[in-house]
């Protein structure tokens, strides 16, 4: 059976949750293959792995197995960050933090009815609100959050009416998002080998596409190598 590193060129992995293994990914498509316990997945990243380093301040550069792998280090430290404050919300494991100034907001009748059916999931993710009224009062959030514009929240729970019948961490999936992004190490960071490892060992045991959907983890054969230095056909 042919290596499927020699099949796919720029090539990413993405892990299916159904039956957690690997696939491919290659733009918006997949291979139809699918991977399993693929080496990279399993190896030592002490033992066997040589981590090159970084280039450009932003793609970390590992040899293994005839093959370079770069790893996009704001990408698969958004990840990390992410699956973790998922983790949180969804376990009900969430830190709170009391507003110094709380944030109160006036709204129509209707809209106050709305807001006021979600109190309790509000409370469940960190929110703590009081209500008077058509006038509400946001005294905590969840620390993962503490950051957000409250005035830009409130208007998308009213404006957007978001289902309440979904997870919770889907109700919040782009403030999540933007948590992770803005806490995550940046393109253009400078982070040496240990910081390197530890990114490699924990990006592989998730998903390896970042929040937004962009790839991780890029493979580059030696074959592929060769082929452009014209070394082999």
């Amino acid at each position: 059976k042919k290596n499927l590193l020699d099949e796919f060129k720029g090539i990413s992995l993405k892990k299916d949750e159904d039956n957690d293994k690997f696939y491919f990914n290659q733009k918006a498509g997949f291979a139809s293959e699918i991977i399993g316990e693929h080496k990279f997945l399993s190896a030592s990243v002490k033992d066997e792995m040589n981590i090159l380093g970084t280039i450009f301040k932003t793609y970390i550069v590992i040899e293994y197995d005839e093959s370079l792998y770069f790893i996009d280090q704001h990408a698969a430290h958004e990840r990390l960050l992410y699956d973790k404050l998922v983790k949180n919300v969804d376990g009900a494991v969430v830190a709170k933090q009391d507003l110094l100034i709380p944030y109160t907001f006036k709204l129509g009748v209707k809209e106050a009815g709305f807001v006021d059916a979600l109190i309790d999931e509000l409370f469940n993710l960190g929110f703590e609100i009081q209500k008077n009224n058509t006038e509400f009062t946001i005294k905590t959030v969840p620390y993962i959050l503490s950051s957000i514009s409250l005035e830009e929240f409130v208007d998308e729970i009213v404006k957007d009416s978001i289902d309440w019948g979904h997870k919770n961490s889907d109700f919040i999936h782009d403030k999540l998002c933007q948590s992770a992004c803005k806490h995550a190490i940046k393109a253009g960071d400078s982070i040496d080998k240990d910081e390197c490892a530890y990114i490699i060992e924990e990006v592989r045991k998730g998903v390896m596409l970042c929040p937004h959907g962009r790839p991780i983890t890029l493979v580059m054969t030696k074959h592929d190598f060769e082929k452009l230095f014209k070394r082999v056909l």
